[in-house]
């Protein structure tokens, strides 16, 4: 708390006095915001945590021309639009650009997506230009209303503009075609219309072949890739109340165990149901069906361990809105670099029996899950994380098994 009084009592003065580029540059140096982010935020999430910094240092800098002399005039001009972060590329994913931004790139494999699209509108208006390049100025300038109705004594110089644009259109799919290194892949839908020209796949389909998984498999530098497949998805049912007592039959290819569907399902019902006060017996057998037509558990299961523990008077507390002044599922925090999901947190009131504490539940369907030391392990690291964000306060943590018992570790 010293070094924050320090550093934003300076960074106020600053404002003053430095323009927002500079001042936001002192910020991130003596803050050390990027070494403090990038150590906080998940491996996986640190090239996009520094870009969205760096954006911003350059955003000070470009935005309507750095006219934004002062924090106060850069904020509102940051408000008054929409800014987008270019997420930084990863050698090991798949880029999906237009052609313009695919300049200058190469990649082994290019695909090239909608190759004959539906036909573009004509004009409605057009401006006509003929500037010879040995001419000091232009020697027609003609503003075309339609060019479905260009005057006579114009269309030679509209023919010239129809070829100067389908020009346009080959050095598009040069473009294209040249960012390949070893394959282009091309692919079309039939267009609704007929086209007026030679789309890209008209003119490419002669000389391409046709995509087959096999030779496909044997073309790729002789890796042993199987074939793509796409997975058929399940056909869409409304939910009925007697859903609850069947199953639905669909395959489950994640390779998880009846347990861990089982254990998925009750948490998803978990998070549904404590969004609604006491939900009444019929909502109750709603959402377990759907949690267990969404992971494939056994829906009478779910409803029986949902429902003791929902109905437990140990866990009561834990989800009746007047014990709580704060609580949320799946609870988000950081430890050591590694992002960490508690089940639920919750801040209870203080009672008669007991203080205002924050409790760490986690949900463990076992019926003694206070013997495991993996377990015990996890809980005491929850339980640290949220004390480290919640200090000089009460954290404490306890297992909800599938009974509806409330086990608190010694």
């Amino acid at each position: 708390m010293q070094r924050a009084r320090e550093l934003l009592g300076a960074w106020q003065q600053a404002a003053r006095a430095l323009p927002p580029h500079d001042l936001l540059d002192r910020i991130v140096s003596q803050g050390e915001v990027m070494a403090r982010t990038l150590a906080a935020v998940p491996p996986v999430r640190r090239a996009a945590a520094q870009a969205a910094i760096e954006a911003l240092l350059a955003q000070s800098l470009s935005l309507d021309g750095a006219r934004g002399a002062t924090p106060y005039n850069f904020v509102r001009a940051l408000r008054r639009r929409r800014l987008t972060i270019t997420a930084p590329a990863q050698p090991d994913a798949v880029q999906l650009l237009t052609i313009h931004g695919a300049k200058g790139l190469e990649a082994e494999v290019v695909f090239v997506m909608d190759t004959q699209p539906e036909p573009p509108k004509a004009e409605s208006a057009s401006l006509l230009v003929h500037w010879p390049v040995q001419s000091t100025h232009p020697l027609t300038c003609a503003f075309v209303y339609a060019e479905s109705r260009c005057p006579p004594l114009l269309a030679p110089l509209f023919a010239d503009e129809q070829a100067a644009r389908r020009r346009e259109e080959l050095n598009g799919l040069y473009v294209a075609m040249t960012r390949a290194k070893h394959r282009i892949v091309l692919s079309a839908t039939v267009p609704y219309g007929t086209p007026t020209a030679a789309s890209w796949w008209q003119r490419l389909e002669p000389h391409a072949v046709l995509w087959s998984p096999a030779a496909a498999d044997a073309m790729v530098l002789g890796a042993a890739i199987p074939p793509a497949r796409v997975q058929v998805l399940p056909t869409w049912q409304p939910m009925s109340l007697t859903a609850a007592a069947t199953r639905d039959k669909r395959d489950v290819s994640n390779g998880d165990s009846e347990t861990s569907q089982l254990g998925q399902a009750v948490h998803r019902v978990l998070e549904w149901a404590v969004r609604r006060d006491a939900p009444s017996p019929i909502v109750l057998d709603t959402l377990c069906a759907a949690a267990a037509r969404e992971f494939g558990a056994d829906a009478l299961a779910v409803q029986r361990i949902a429902g003791a523990i929902l109905r437990s008077p140990a866990c009561q507390r834990f989800f009746d809105t007047r014990h709580l002044i704060w609580a949320v599922n799946e609870a988000s925090v950081v430890d050591g670099g590694e992002l960490l999901r508690i089940d639920r947190l919750v801040h209870l009131r203080a009672t008669e029996g007991d203080a205002e504490a924050w409790w760490v539940l986690d949900y463990k369907l076992s019926h003694a899950p206070e013997q495991l030391e993996a377990y015990r392990n996890q809980l005491a690291r929850y339980q640290r994380a949220v004390s480290r964000l919640q200090p000089g306060e009460i954290v404490r943590g306890a297992f909800i098994t599938g009974s509806g018992a409330v086990i608190e570790p010694d």
